[in-house]
């Protein structure tokens, strides 16, 4: 009964630490690019801007934003817009990220003065091979947004198209 129970505890341990394994979302990240906002605040006309290349068109993508605030930070959410050019492709839209709950409590990650922020806004895009410009915006009501430190994307590799 002993050698049973090792047994079962180790394959449980081993099939933990596979999926774990196979589950591991860095090794689907294809890029991450952060760009600083000035110190005086995101003005509501400064563009950010990333490329990106897409070699592999056998998958779906997803596209994180990155979002860094200071504990300045006034509002409780940010709404952001964003233009994607590329080939055969031009899209934008608005989108809004929650920063915080209705307590006022920060749900990023970080514990300081810096809090960092990650959520899709798109997903399931099947690129075509090219050369992509991202820009993403502020659409607030300050003319200069304070309390945001910077920007970025985050592109994954998705599921296969089938």
């Amino acid at each position: 009964m002993k050698s049973r129970n090792s047994y079962i505890a180790l394959l449980t341990i081993g099939l933990t630490g596979l999926f774990a394994w196979a589950c591991n979302p860095s090794k689907n990240i294809v890029d991450e690019q952060f760009n600083s906002v000035d110190a005086s605040g995101w003005a509501w006309d400064s563009v950010t801007e990333f490329r990106f290349n897409i070699e592999d068109t056998s998958t779906y993508y997803l596209l994180n934003c990155g979002l860094r605030i200071r504990s300045n930070y006034s509002y409780s959410n940010i709404w952001l817009l964003y233009e994607l050019e590329g080939p055969g492709l031009q899209q934008q839209n608005q989108f809004e990220i929650t920063l915080s709950d209705q307590t006022g409590r920060w749900m990023g990650q970080g514990k300081s003065n810096l809090i960092t922020f990650q959520q899709p806004f798109l997903d399931q895009i099947p690129f075509k091979a090219g050369t992509y410009t991202l820009r993403i915006k502020q659409n607030m009501r300050d003319e200069q947004l304070a309390g945001v430190s910077d920007v970025g994307f985050q592109l994954v590799r998705g599921r296969p198209i089938l």
